[in-house]
């Protein structure tokens, strides 16, 4: 008998079947944060889109809904928390899979910090200029917000999800209330003729567009604890992406059809509410009651926070169970079955980026569009992988479900869709759009994305020599129980030579 300590199942894995659907769908829509990315990307979408504009929303959403069917399609076989980690080492294989999820990784430990600093900073200069509170009030607004996350995120998932569920509801009702006022006050304007292309900026519409979409993926994470994960998972993913693609296309017709096609992007329009088209039209028509649309977006944004520390969470828990990273990031709480080691160290590194970043760029703001340009380099990357990955898992693995549309069209209409928005997110201007380049700080985004590759490559190649078994380990979509209970060299031995193991 071998000198080693047998396998046991007395450490706790995560809560299984904790969250249905609707919990698990909520934290990817409130990761996209719909109402804050319409009220932030209008006046950058609409002077492309003009009157086109609802359009191009639609295409947007079919774009995504192709890379959302691959992330769906591995889903249903790699039900685990290491998300995407997981599908790219599946699909594309050790090296090339370790390196996206190497980029997935980091992409996902910024989430907490660039929710939490759009977050402080928004609602702290409109308390800054509506009340004098100090220009500094973001800071203590980060730091409540991010700790009220955590304690949520620590002591369940379940009602970190109700929370998360509550809060969004109230941004969608709300902005659904507005849309549904202006069209009724558009009146005779109603046409279905925003639906038709027009002119030649539908295109670079979309590229804006599709990157309000970034996060519909996050609930993917929440595999581990999902009720029937394998359904619920592909569902979450593909549901809230429609529910982001009919929020953006109701707001945007609605928005269309009130101020009217033929001026909708033009200069009058980005003069609307001082630079805030959405805030003005709502003012327009709701008058006081606008601050209800204001609270929107706070309330979106708060939902972004507490939805922002389960994610990356669950996948350092997963790597760390893989040993794939140093540190003790697979500890289960006992009682709460949550990661609480990754929670509470993510959380402290979070808020002392947001605090520390700000100070060495010169304001939140810039620290969250440098952080937030980063972020969608990376998962635009990410994306694309899956989508190969999706392919890759199904024609080498899954053979006998390959089918052409799923596996072969849809990942390459992904792909397809999110090269050239790559090439804009550089700030490379293409086919006469006019992007600008990218300013400092965001110019620092490329080099930060690359920089982070190198280490991985470094990284990659430590781990090809010291505990290539743990890159492997990532790629099955092994579960805690999987981990705890795989048999051991003399049970497998006895396996293949047709014993039964004892049990």
């Amino acid at each position: 008998m071998p000198d080693q300590p047998p396998r046991t199942t007395s450490r706790p894995g995560l809560r299984s079947g904790a969250v249905g659907i609707i919990p698990v769908a909520f934290v990817s829509v409130a990761t996209i944060a719909p109402a804050a990315s319409l009220y932030a990307g209008m006046l950058l979408v609409a002077p492309y889109g003009r009157g086109s504009t609802p359009f191009a929303v639609v295409l947007s959403l079919v774009a995504c809904l192709m890379v959302a069917t691959s992330i769906g399609q591995l889903a249903r076989h790699l039900p685990s928390a290491g998300g995407l980690y997981t599908y790219n080492v599946a699909g594309l294989g050790r090296a090339a899979g370790f390196l996206v999820g190497w980029i997935y990784l980091l992409a996902y430990l910024l989430l907490p910090t660039i929710a939490a600093l759009i977050f402080g900073y928004g609602l702290g200069s409109y308390l800054e200029h509506r009340f004098g509170f100090p220009s500094w009030t973001w800071a203590p607004i980060v730091v409540v917000s991010t700790l009220l996350a955590l304690a949520l995120a620590y002591r369940s998932i379940k009602q970190s999800s109700r929370v998360g569920i509550a809060l969004g509801l109230f941004e969608l009702v709300v902005f659904a209330a507005i849309a549904l006022t202006l069209i009724f006050e558009a009146g005779s304007a109603n046409a279905a003729s925003v639906f038709l292309p027009e002119g030649s900026g539908v295109f670079p519409a979309m590229i804006f567009i599709v990157l309000n979409f970034i996060g519909f993926e996050s609930s993917v994470t929440l595999a581990e604890e999902a009720d029937l994960p394998r359904s619920t998972i592909p569902k979450a993913v593909i549901g809230s992406c429609l529910v982001a693609g009919a929020f953006y296309i109701l707001c945007y017709y609605a928005a269309t059809v009130y101020f009217g096609p033929d001026g909708f992007g033009g200069a009058q329009f980005a003069l609307l509410g001082g630079g805030d088209p959405w805030g003005g039209l709502t003012t327009l028509v709701w008058g006081g009651a606008a601050i209800l649309g204001s609270l929107a977006v706070w309330s979106g944004q708060a939902a972004n926070v507490n939805a922002s520390i389960n994610p990356p969470t669950r996948v350092l828990f997963a790597l760390s169970r893989a040993k794939l990273v140093p540190g003790p990031f697979d500890r289960v709480h006992p009682v709460h079955r949550t990661p609480a080691t990754a929670i509470l160290t993510l959380g402290a590194v979070s808020i002392a980026l947001a605090l520390v970043l700000p100070l060495l760029l010169g304001s939140p703001l810039k620290a969250f569009a440098l952080l937030g340009t980063v972020l969608t380099l990376m998962l635009i990357l990410v994306y694309m992988g899956t989508c190969a990955s999706s392919t890759l898992y199904y024609w080498r693995k899954r053979r006998a479900e390959f089918r052409p549309f799923v596996h072969l069209i849809c990942p390459l209409l992904g792909i397809g869709i999110f090269v050239p928005v790559f090439v804009a997110a550089l700030g490379i201007d293409f086919a006469g759009l006019g992007i600008a380049p990218l300013a400092w700080p965001l110019s620092l985004a490329p080099w930060i994305v690359a920089a982070w590759l190198a280490c991985g490559i470094a990284y990659y190649a430590h781990l090809r020599r010291r505990r290539p078994e743990a890159i492997d380990t990532i790629g099955t979509g092994a579960t805690t129980e999987d981990v705890l209970t795989a048999p051991q060299p003399e049970a497998a031995l006895k396996t293949e030579q047709g014993t039964e193991p004892a049990r």
